[in-house]
């Protein structure tokens, strides 16, 4: 019993790596291709709102799923994934997309830091919200 209550407060690596697996895939890469960053650079109103959206929303509804699967407490585990995502997507940025453009001017380091609080707290919500559906569903006995 000591045990499970010692794992639950660690942190779990493997859902760090894991959640950022899945931001990489599920979040980041429909991002890339609904701003056609493969192609010409410029995103219609379409890909605009779903940007807009798939931003604030993915970062929820993935932690949330982080959070429903994995097993003990996962609550910081997507947020820190989700830093490293802003991460790795501000460095990729600065390496292929910002030599090309005048646009590397709008990410400076406040812009950064505010990025990087949004989607670690909305990473927090969502694994919250996630740790909730799975206290709730997978604590009702069998029938």
């Amino acid at each position: 019993m000591a045990d499970a209550a010692d794992q639950s407060q660690k942190l779990q690596w493997n859902w760090v790596g894991i959640t950022f697996g899945m931001y990489v895939v599920f979040y980041l890469l429909p991002i890339l291709v609904a701003g056609e960053v493969f192609g010409n650079f410029t995103i219609g109103m379409k890909g605009a709102v779903f940007i807009g959206a798939w931003s604030f929303g993915g970062a929820i509804i993935l932690s949330a799923i982080s959070g429903f699967l994995s097993k003990g407490i996962t609550i910081l585990e997507p947020a820190i994934a989700g830093v490293g995502l802003v991460v790795l997507w501000f460095i990729a940025y600065r390496v292929f997309i910002a030599r090309y453009s005048e646009a590397s001017i709008l990410l400076d380091v406040p812009y950064l830091i505010g990025i990087l609080v949004s989607i670690f707290l909305l990473s927090l919500l969502g694994a919250w919200y996630g740790e909730r559906a799975q206290k709730m569903w997978r604590s009702k006995p069998p029938e």
